[in-house]
């Protein structure tokens, strides 16, 4: 197997983080998830009018689509994993939870790889290798994110509705990368492939001992993926809404406003808007976020959602 070294750009790369104002969090709270609550005549939503390098947007089939969540979570995080159950998992069709070692008790599937956060490379592919072997034909899409991420579900399947299902797309929070031509997509806001981006990476990559990018369970996943993907030519999608804001977020709702701000500065694949015009009101998805704002959020998304189901009453 010819080995790749692994680049210095790869490595050792850190998020930056800062506090934030609780006031403007709880308003861009009801903003952000304010999306998915729209009235059904609403005519704002419009994901073909997408622009972006890739220009991969597809009209889909009107049949509803199967959303397959996995989340790669640590040996010690059972509590963490139970949230997710109780909160945003519960709107997939499948949810997965994959550790380093199988608990009956979450539950939670093993794979043969390190519990470590040095390991998420490893754990990604032999994720994927899971769903590859045992829930291929189970899903139109698998949708992965990060055990401290919280998915506006609905939301996602509504965006991934406007997509061919059928071809080789991959959907995320893109981020440009010096050496990567269409960028990559953040882990920590989750991506989006279909089963056909899974097929090909596995036959073509995994069972070919990963000769085209770089093997081994070290390193950030996010950016090996894409390196991989870019290699097979998978359609990277431009996932803005129709006024050019974020869907899915690399941020919390905690740090909208920060005074600085890596993503928009230093790794942005497209030009950042600033202030609330930064997210779109069909917001996907959310990181990092805590334990108990795991629960504050799906409040959010549970009040909002049956305030939309309130008829006015007319008193005529």
């Amino acid at each position: 197997m010819r080995r790749t070294n692994l680049p210095r750009f790869l490595r050792n790369s850190n998020l930056l983080c800062s506090r934030c104002w609780w006031l403007v969090t709880l308003m861009l709270g009801c903003y952000s998830f304010g999306g998915h609550f729209r009235a059904a005549n609403s005519t704002a939503y419009s994901d073909a009018q997408h622009s972006g390098p890739s220009n991969t947007l597809e009209i889909g089939s009107s049949l509803p689509i199967r959303i397959l969540c996995w989340v790669p979570i640590s040996t010690n995080s059972k509590s963490r994993a139970q949230l997710i159950q109780k909160t945003w998992g519960k709107q997939c069709d499948t949810l997965l939870l994959m550790s380093s070692k199988a608990d009956p008790t979450i539950p939670s599937i093993g794979l043969p790889v390190e519990d470590s956060y040095n390991t998420l490379w490893g754990k990604t592919y032999e994720g994927l290798k899971y769903i590859y072997d045992h829930h291929l034909n189970d899903a139109d899409w698998f949708f992965k994110a990060d055990d401290d991420t919280y998915v506006v579900v609905d939301n996602l399947r509504r965006f991934l509705s406007s997509y061919d299902s059928s071809m080789r797309h991959f959907l995320g929070s893109q981020f440009a990368h010096n050496r990567l031509l269409k960028g990559y997509f953040g882990g920590g806001a989750g991506y989006a492939m279909t089963r056909e981006t899974v097929r090909l990476f596995i036959e073509n990559v995994y069972n070919k001992q990963f000769d085209i990018c770089i093997p081994g369970p070290n390193g950030e996943e996010d950016s090996y993926l894409a390196m991989c993907l870019e290699i097979l030519d998978v359609l990277f999608g431009d996932t803005r809404d129709p006024n050019g804001s974020q869907r899915f977020l690399q941020l919390s709702l905690h740090n909208l406003y920060r005074p600085w701000d890596y993503q928009a500065t230093l790794r942005a694949f497209f030009q950042s808007k600033p202030g609330s015009d930064c997210c779109s009101n069909e917001t996907i998805s959310f990181h990092p976020v805590k334990d108990e704002q795991l629960v504050e959020y799906d409040y959010l998304v549970t009040y909002r959602r049956l305030s939309s189901l309130q008829q006015p009453v007319n008193l005529d």
